[in-house]
């Protein structure tokens, strides 16, 4: 019988709660700023959405295709682009109407923000994979020492 932990690390369930915490945190963090509650919960939506989609490219896409074959220009340059894309999809209009079309303000303002954290929640999943990868090689240097100790026993 699977336990609960499993289930919901085989289903990435921990990921679907990451997202609902991060998207209701940041609700907190700009609750003061608007007026309108439901621009609010849109104007994070998008933020969220952005972040989530750059993370999940970075991760799966850009990084092992660019980045892990030594080219970070292209894997930025790539980053930058498909965020820019996925703003202008979600926002459409409101997007060219807040920046009138100009690409460099809507680099530094949205730009800045979003590589900056997803760059930090790639760190975060680099340090996880990287201490599960050293607790993986201490479980299989302890294996291999049993196993050494249980031939020279024999």
């Amino acid at each position: 019988m699977k336990k609960a932990g499993d289930i919901f690390l085989k289903y990435k369930l921990h990921h679907v709660l990451f997202w609902i915490v991060y998207y209701v945190g940041w609700i907190q963090v700009y609750r003061g700023y608007y007026e309108n509650l439901s621009d609010l919960m849109q104007v994070t939506l998008v933020y969220a959405i952005a972040h989530a989609s750059m993370y999940y490219i970075s991760q799966y896409v850009l990084i092992p295709k660019f980045w892990r074959k030594r080219k970070p220009v292209l894997f930025l340059l790539l980053s930058v682009l498909f965020m820019y894309l996925a703003i202008n999809f979600i926002l459409g209009s409101m997007f060219h109407d807040a920046f009138n079309g100009a690409v460099f303000p809507w680099l530094v303002f949205f730009g800045t923000s979003n590589l900056f954290w997803v760059s930090i929640m790639l760190s975060v999943k680099v340090l996880i994979d990287n201490y599960r990868g050293q607790r993986a090689n201490e479980r299989k240097e302890k294996e291999r020492l049993e196993a050494e100790l249980q031939f020279l026993k024999a």
